[in-house]
C-alpha cells in the first residue's frame, strides 16, 4: 500500500518525463489524500485547501498557455 501520499512520489518522478515529451509542467501540484472523502460523487470538493490549490494550479496553467501563445506569435518553435 502506498499510503495517503503515494501519488506524490509518482508525480515527482513523472515531471521529468513531461519535459521529455515536449510538455511544460506547471510548478504547483495538488495533493489530495483520501480522495474518496475529499470529493463527493457530485464533484463537490469538501476541503477548502484543495479548492484553493486547484485554483492556483489552473491559474498557473492559464498563465503558461498565454505566455506560450504570445511568444509563439513572435517567434515560432524551432523544428
Amino acid at each position: 500500500m502506498a499510503g495517503d501520499f503515494g501519488g506524490m512520489r509518482a508525480t515527482t518522478l513523472l515531471r521529468s518525463y513531461v519535459a521529455e515529451f515536449g510538455m511544460y509542467p506547471v510548478p504547483t501540484f495538488v495533493a489530495i489524500p483520501k480522495i474518496h472523502s475529499a470529493i463527493t460523487e457530485e464533484g463537490e470538493v469538501t476541503i477548502e485547501r484543495i479548492s484553493k490549490n486547484v485554483g492556483k494550479q489552473l491559474e498557473e496553467l492559464r498563465w503558461l498557455a498565454t505566455a506560450i501563445k504570445n511568444h509563439s506569435a513572435v517567434e515560432p518553435s524551432p523544428q
